[in-house]
């Protein structure tokens, strides 16, 4: 069975997405997989069929609606690696991100909400940074996908990732405990 986004949507693969019509289109196709629809039209229908084609539409959107998860299916899509089998970081951010993590883990003992407030910023403006480069390298790569710019595309959107773990960590009421559910 097809577990490709755009393709159940038929909707273009692409970033730039236009989310009104994304729901137009789920809402579309949502509503012809109720049952009180096949039954006014008078379709046998199996529902456990109706059910499975409803979930797939289900996941479908929210994987496209979500920025983020839409990166990873197009990435998919273009033959490049999932997250799970390429966990690679550009150079640098590691060491970065260590730097990072201690002041701001030194702002949160201190309850210093301006400095927690300066390094939430800075990772917001970093998450806002790496959606750019991971928009433009899709307009480059669409056309003719290569190997290597597919894995440059995975080691941006790993670091997106990273930096959204970040964002998650430095908010207020954070769980660590559940962090690691989704890791």
């Amino acid at each position: 069975m097809n577990s490709d986004p755009f393709e159940i949507l038929g909707i273009e693969p692409t970033m730039h997405l236009d989310l009104e019509k994304l729901n137009q289109i789920y809402l579309s196709k949502a509503a012809r997989c109720h049952p009180d629809l096949a039954l006014s039209l008078n379709q046998a229908v199996d529902p456990d069929e109706l059910t499975k084609e409803a979930a797939r539409l289900n996941d479908a959107h929210q994987t496209l609606a979500n920025l983020e998860s839409r990166a990873s299916a197009l990435l998919a899509r273009l033959g490049g690696d999932l997250a799970k089998d390429d966990k690679s970081l550009p150079q640098d951010l590691l060491m970065e991100m260590m730097e990072v993590r201690q002041h701001a883990q030194i702002a949160q003992e201190n309850n210093d909400e301006q400095e927690l407030d300066k390094w939430r910023a800075w990772a917001g403006a970093e998450r806002d940074e790496y959606i750019n480069k991971v928009t433009r390298a899709f307009d480059e790569v669409q056309a003719e996908p290569k190997p290597d710019s597919l894995r440059e595309i995975r080691q941006l959107l790993n670091a997106w990732r990273y930096i959204e773990r970040m964002i998650d960590q430095l908010s207020p009421g954070y769980d660590p405990l559940a962090d690691t559910e989704r890791s």
